[in-house]
């Protein structure tokens, strides 16, 4: 049984990129191998941008479920 903590909203964030965290590592993982099958020694330059910019994204995703997470379900928004 699973044990639900924390605001729907929060819970419904975290599954989300959690299944589209492991989405983009599969994807990375057959981009890889078939680079390798292909004889390629460098990624593409869409590639390589698109790596560099995950960090960030993370950082943004964790800031966004900390804000989720802290947010009062209580409070009403006009």
């Amino acid at each position: 049984m699973a044990v639900r903590t924390g605001p729907a909203p929060a819970r419904r964030f975290a599954r989300a990129s959690a299944l589209g965290s492991l989405g983009l590592g599969a994807l990375g993982q057959i981009a890889y191998h078939l680079m390798t099958a292909a004889g390629m020694t460098a990624a593409p330059w869409w590639i390589t941008t698109l790596v560099a910019c995950l960090p960030v994204a993370v950082l943004g995703m964790g800031a966004a479920l900390t804000h989720l997470l802290h947010t009062d379900p209580t409070e009403v928004n006009p």
